[in-house]
């Protein structure tokens, strides 16, 4: 059995720019694009190519000025992902940028997956753990995997796997990608199957699907679901409030995660886009706090990260 690579005790996570603690983390956004290109040359994925550093910086700049201090890119492995722009970005905004290796779902996939089994896709991510990402010093904060809209392939099944067992040798988190909020059950019996535990687990994107009972099914199941499409309508938005005091009366707002995964042009300033990256601290938090206190506000986009990290 192979030694266990990260301390059980580590009071810290890897940022592009050095380790992370608790004093230093603040709000953090737990699901972003700052730097991303889908590596599938077609004209729809153009909106979704976030590569310039000055825009970066400028929507960075942005959202720091409404306390947030960190953001966790979420681009992984074949979707742009630029370690060393993004230690630019960390750099000249002061802000800490966590990323993360793994995988997306099927059409994004590298094509050494389809050979590959799933311990040798253990030792790519291991790789990346061990001595960094590109080339770099780099080390991820977090694993990714993900799957298709309404299923799961073969081959994410596959990556689903190896996640796991990485996490298993490293102790890494994991968070997900969930096509649109669909599969998310599906995704964590494949993670408990291979001996995760369902509180290192970040469900994404599952407030996409609007559907309550699904969700108060996940939170029941003692796993973390993130709310990240902040910004998509209004209507949206109020529905998430909604939610949430219904997620508080259920003593489950430990289990919550905020974020706004803005990796398309058409929602960032800096792209002429709306509504814009800080927007989750200045509108959102408007109306959310007509409902909650901002102790509540915090807890979620502050405490809940750092427990999830085990930095408090």
């Amino acid at each position: 059995m192979m030694e266990r690579l990260l301390n059980g005790n580590r009071k810290s996570i890897s940022s592009v720019n050095g380790e992370l603690f608790y004093k230093d983390l603040g709000y953090i956004l737990m699901h972003e694009h700052l730097i991303v290109k889908p590596q599938i040359h077609e004209e729809k994925y153009y909106a979704y190519t976030l590569d310039c550093v000055d825009n970066a910086i400028s929507d960075i700049k942005d959202v720091m000025e409404y306390g947030c201090k960190s953001i966790l890119d979420m681009t992984p492995i074949n979707y742009g992902r630029d370690i060393n722009k993004l230690r630019e970005l960390s750099k000249q905004t002061g802000a800490n940028i966590l990323c993360c290796t793994g995988f997306h779902k099927e059409i994004f996939l590298p094509e050494y997956v389809k050979t590959f089994t799933v311990d040798g896709l253990v030792d790519v991510l291991l790789n990346e753990v061990r001595y960094g990402i590109d080339n770099t010093s780099v080390k991820p904060a977090v694993l990714k995997c993900g799957s298709s809209f309404k299923e799961i392939t073969d081959l994410e099944s596959k990556c689903i796997q190896a996640v796991a067992k990485t996490h298993l040798l490293t102790g890494l988190k994991i968070s997900t990608h969930c096509d649109k909020g669909t599969m998310g059950i599906e995704q964590l019996n494949i993670l408990m199957k291979n001996g995760v535990r369902p509180q290192d687990i970040i469900l994404g994107h599952i407030d996409c699907s609007e559907d309550e009972k699904y969700i108060f099914d996940l939170l029941d199941l003692n796993v973390n679901i993130e709310i990240d499409h902040i910004g998509r309508t209004l209507d949206h938005d109020k529905w998430v409030i909604e939610l949430l005091k219904k997620v508080q009366y259920r003593n489950q707002l430990k289990q919550i995660f905020l974020s706004q995964d803005m990796g398309k042009k058409d929602y960032l300033h800096s792209y002429q886009g709306k509504p814009g990256l800080s927007y989750i601290f200045n509108d959102f938090k408007k109306m959310f706090l007509t409902s909650f206190s901002e102790d509540v506000f915090s807890q979620i986009l502050n405490k809940n990260p750092a427990s999830f990290f085990e930095l408090i």
